[in-house]
């Protein structure tokens, strides 16, 4: 692996586990357990040399960082009420009705159905 792509991968771990700690804070045992799980699917792909799949590798990275941010949200029992939770959250956290998604849908072209051939433009 060489220097830059090494760096690369170093800078994404670092940043995963950062988004682990940020977000599991004050939980020793889940940020524990996601140090552990990030460190063996690092340790998985070790030996990969393809310049163009690690890339591929760190991008995944700093994408799975970005969602711990962002919309990973961990709940604490509340100690006034049995059944109730408190949400830990911060100013990173995506709170929104989802339509951006709904819009996402509106966007999509209708699925194509039946066997009819696909035609272009005029044809």
């Amino acid at each position: 692996m060489t220097t830059p792509i090494r760096s690369q991968v170093l800078r994404a771990y670092k940043d995963l586990l950062r988004a682990q700690r940020k977000t599991f804070e004050q939980d020793v045992f889940q940020i524990s357990q996601a140090h552990q799980y990030t460190r063996q699917q690092f340790l998985k792909e070790k030996d990969e040399t393809d310049p163009v799949k690690l890339a591929k590798l760190v991008k995944t990275a700093y994408q799975a960082a970005t969602i711990i941010r962002k919309n990973v949200v961990q709940g604490v029992k509340s100690e006034k009420k049995d059944d109730a939770y408190l949400l830990k959250l911060d100013a990173e956290k995506e709170i929104n009705s989802n339509d951006t998604i709904k819009l996402a849908k509106e966007r999509q072209p209708a699925q194509r159905t039946g066997n009819a051939p696909q035609r272009c433009c005029s044809a």
